[in-house]
């Protein structure tokens, strides 16, 4: 019982940690665009494609 608690402990640490990774991706992406920085340069700067920061802008 206490490693399937402690699994679903780990999973669910890993899950938020990686919501908290996209949400902050997502304030950068936008505080980038109201600075005026092109989608191209935003997608060179956090290593995405033009099209996944034009999606994350828009969350």
């Amino acid at each position: 019982m206490c490693d399937i608690m402690e699994r679903l402990m780990r999973e669910n640490n890993e899950q938020s940690y990686e919501k908290g990774r996209q949400e902050e991706k997502i304030s950068m992406i936008k505080n980038a665009i109201a600075k005026g920085y092109t989608y191209n340069d935003i997608a060179e700067f956090v290593n995405l494609s033009v099209e996944e920061v034009k999606g994350l802008a828009n969350a």
